[in-house]
């Protein structure tokens, strides 16, 4: 009895014990172990396959490695999965006049598709094709086509390259071409090289088949747009955007290892070389671009020297808005050097009915090497009434040897100049401020000019065709300056604090010690609290300006305190 007693209270525990299992405490344990492996499963599904594709499929054709690849021919939607990876391997040749690889899927936020150049991956072409004003698929073409895909990162790895192989002035081919076209949202372009899309040369003099070609090119309507870290150079446009809308800088800036999608459109760290527009950005409903840390330089190869009539307009960056919009930029901490841009290294300028441009330009550097001097602006800033152009605010820049510092084009630009260092060290047809355009007298289009640097040239500033304006040099002003002249330039009540001694600026654009430059400039640590200006409190290598005392004129503060100012003490 005893032990029929005690199977049956052994039987009712085991039963009781299952119960638990479906409900109490045991319930909600097994629960939470299952809860963890979804976790987990869902963790490894969010990283997402690896996926390399080749010319031709090679090994196993499973795609889990380039030993192993598959044919790229043979990618389908499936994928083109949120959180997926494309690995590209080997030597790609597309056929001519075609998209090497297209975009079958978006990613999202977290999960983003990326397409990965492994070491040594080429995508190549005799050229890849383009349609200017394309609106589908099958018309955008490209070196990569992303139409109406969305959250995408492209990554060049260690040294992928995308190129044409045949198109330019001596080639077999004249034709329009992209190295990458978007058309879309959240946009991450990184770690390329991309090359000889348009192979141009100027001795012609009738060469005008390479307009539409593009490193990058953004079509209208794109947004969240970041391209940086990549080389680009041989085409008209290294960097061609149209997108919607923007957000100011911030700091600290963006990291572009990072697989973050920041708002607006923001280029960065790019060396650009050889294209009649470097950056060529424009924009809708009150289109913000932030252009910062990239290297500019080379425009000779689209120059036409034998025939004039047959031109490009070249610069360094040019920015409009579309019909009815203001862009706004925010280009600082750039070098542009060792090159004369025809028209400017920067043109703030207006496209069509209602378009236009303002700008905050600050710790870049525009230097012009010798052979060249004389015959580049560094600034073109419009002004003309019915557009919506300016104002301006150029802040902390480094100028050397440009013919013209700033080209004012109109009535209307309030500009606002302080901190600026302009040393024209090659004598000849150098000026400094020049209104060349509209007619109004220079010193009525300027809102703020002080605490700035000037030295060399021809110590004079055009005000109106044929009116000038002296500045001081060493060894007096121009003899003719209180004659056939406006005068001396302070005389205006501008520039009543700059300088006219030599900088000393070395080949590294750096201040020494003995350099009257130093806490020379006007302190503006209150303007770093405005909205997209918080990166002017650090200098274009990063080094903090000083919350109190001058800061140094130009785009390098030197490291180290300033001066005490104002300390009063007794002497023992």
């Amino acid at each position: 009895m005893l032990f029929l007693n005690y199977r049956s209270w052994n039987r009712y525990d085991i039963f009781r014990e299952r119960q638990c299992d479906l409900s109490g405490v045991c319930t909600m344990r097994h629960f939470f172990q299952m809860v963890a492996l979804a976790v987990f499963l869902l963790s490894i599904a969010a990283q997402g396959q690896n996926i390399y594709v080749a010319q031709a499929s090679a090994g196993g054709r499973n795609g889990v490695d380039c030993a192993d690849a598959r044919d790229l021919g043979n990618l389908t939607a499936g994928d083109w999965a949120p959180g997926n990876t494309i690995h590209l391997c080997g030597t790609i040749t597309s056929p001519t006049g075609s998209s090497g690889l297209v975009a079958l899927g978006s990613g999202t936020s977290s999960q983003p598709i990326t397409i990965k150049f492994e070491p040594g991956t080429i995508l190549q072409s005799p050229y890849f094709g383009y349609n200017n004003g394309c609106s589908s698929l099958a018309t955008c073409l490209g070196g990569i086509e992303v139409y109406n895909r969305n959250y995408i990162v492209i990554d060049g790895g260690t040294n992928g390259i995308i190129q044409n192989t045949a198109n330019g002035t001596h080639l077999a081919y004249h034709t329009a071409s992209s190295g990458i076209t978007l058309s879309g949202n959240n946009y991450i372009i990184r770690n390329l090289t991309i090359q000889n899309i348009y192979a141009n040369d100027p001795t012609t003099g009738t060469d005008l088949f390479g307009l539409f070609t593009y490193d990058i090119v953004a079509l209208p309507g794109s947004y969240n747009l970041t391209v940086c870290n990549n080389t680009l150079n041989n085409a008209h446009s290294g960097i061609a955007e149209d997108t919607v809308g923007g957000a100011v800088p911030t700091y600290p800036l963006p990291s572009c290892a990072s697989n973050t999608f920041t708002s607006g459109t923001n280029l960065y760290g790019n060396t650009l070389n050889d294209h009649v527009w470097q950056i060529n950005p424009m924009g809708s409903s009150t289109p913000v671009v932030n252009i910062f840390n990239n290297d500019m330089s080379g425009a000779a190869n689209w120059i036409y020297t034998p025939n004039p009539s047959a031109y490009y307009h070249t610069d360094g960056v040019i920015a409009y808005g579309d019909a009815g919009a203001q862009l706004k930029v925010y280009l600082f901490n750039n070098l542009f050097h060792d090159t004369a841009f025809g028209t400017a290294a920067f043109y703030c300028t207006y496209g069509t009915t209602g378009s236009g441009c303002a700008a905050y330009v600050f710790n870049n550097i525009f230097e012009v090497d010798t052979a060249e001097a004389n015959s580049s602006t560094a600034l073109w800033l419009n002004g003309t009434a019915g557009y919506p152009l300016g104002p301006y605010y150029i802040y902390n820049n480094t100028f050397i040897n440009n013919g013209y510092m700033l080209m004012l084009g109109g009535d209307n630009e309030a500009v606002t100049f302080e901190n600026n260092l302009v040393s024209e060290g090659v004598s000849g047809g150098n000026y400094f401020y020049t209104k060349q355009y509209g007619s109004n007298p220079l010193p009525s289009v300027l809102a703020a000019a002080d605490y700035n640097s000037f030295y060399g040239g021809r110590g004079l500033s055009i005000s109106g065709v044929g009116a000038y304006w002296c500045w001081p040099q060493t060894g007096g002003t121009p003899s003719t300056c209180g004659s056939s002249y406006n005068g001396p330039w302070v005389k205006s009540g501008f520039d009543t604090h700059s300088i006219s001694s030599n900088s000393q600026i070395d080949a590294s654009y750096k201040l020494p010690p003995a350099s009257p430059d130093l806490h020379a400039g006007t302190n503006l640590t209150f303007l770093c609290s405005v909205s997209g200006l918080g990166p002017l409190c650090f200098d274009k290598t990063g080094v903090a300006r000083p919350p109190v005392g001058g800061w140094d004129i130009g785009a390098l503060q030197v490291q180290g305190p300033n001066p005490p100012i104002g300390v009063t003490g007794t002497v023992k």
